[in-house]
């Protein structure tokens, strides 16, 4: 069983040969993309089917952090980068939102000394017209969150990447996170319990992969960041 960071590997080839080697050894392989699991996800595309919104055309993502002193975010070595460490999280909502992959990928940003992007905005097209606004920085703080436009109304949820919070026009939904006695360095990390619980459920059922993250949709996801990254510029 493996239960890897969000970011399978940072180049596509890279993805391709460890989602082959964990299908070819019958193993258990799941990106760790913990927003998935969130039982808000699932409200979300609950009331996206039940037509509360109406017909969904447009998704704005946005998240932030500074994260200028971190290694890990600024050495290409380490793997570095906004994309593959928070993008990821405005690229798999949208994707959850539209329930599939983008047709089309656009974006601009700014790297830092080590060719690595610290900002960057991110344009997908989507099909039957359909578009999805992103931007990340890990210069600068940002509030969190993601926005569901529909012809009749808009869901807007509060911390895209563990959400407790989601707002159907003036409807407040609330989920709160399971509760813990133990302290976390990140905002709502106690939401993991979410994730861990998910892993536990595939394993008992014998399951070689998520339901919520195929390791179809790392691949997408993996060659949707990839495209992004050529653009701006960066290579690994």
């Amino acid at each position: 069983m493996v239960l890897t960071r969000s970011w399978l590997e940072t180049v596509i080839s890279q993805t391709l040969e460890t989602v082959n080697l964990a299908r070819e050894r019958k193993l258990f392989l799941m990106e760790a993309v913990w927003s998935r699991c969130s039982p808000l996800y699932q409200t979300l595309r609950d009331e996206i089917a039940s037509g509360t919104v109406g017909e969904v055309v447009s998704v704005e993502a946005c998240f932030g952090y500074d994260a200028r002193d971190a290694p890990r975010i600024t050495q290409k070595e380490l793997g570095g980068g906004a994309t593959l460490d928070i993008g990821i999280y405005c690229i798999q909502f949208a994707n959850w939102v539209f329930g599939e992959t983008p047709q089309k990928v656009t974006s601009s940003g700014h790297l830092n000394k080590q060719g690595v992007d610290m900002s960057a905005g991110i344009i997908l097209l989507y099909s039957n017209n359909r578009i999805a606004h992103l931007y990340y920085s890990t210069v600068v703080p940002m509030k969190s969150h993601g926005i569901v436009y529909g012809k009749e109304g808009t869901i807007k949820v509060e911390c895209l990447q563990c959400p407790t919070d989601m707002w159907i026009g003036e409807k407040h939904i609330e989920i709160p996170n399971p509760p813990s006695a133990e302290s976390f360095n990140f905002c709502g990390s106690a939401g993991l319990a979410y994730e861990a619980e998910h892993v536990r459920q595939c394993l008992t059922q014998g399951l070689l992969e998520s339901p919520l993250v195929p390791l179809s949709e790392s691949i997408n996801l993996a060659k949707t960041m990839e495209e992004a990254l050529e653009k701006l510029g960066v290579t690994y």
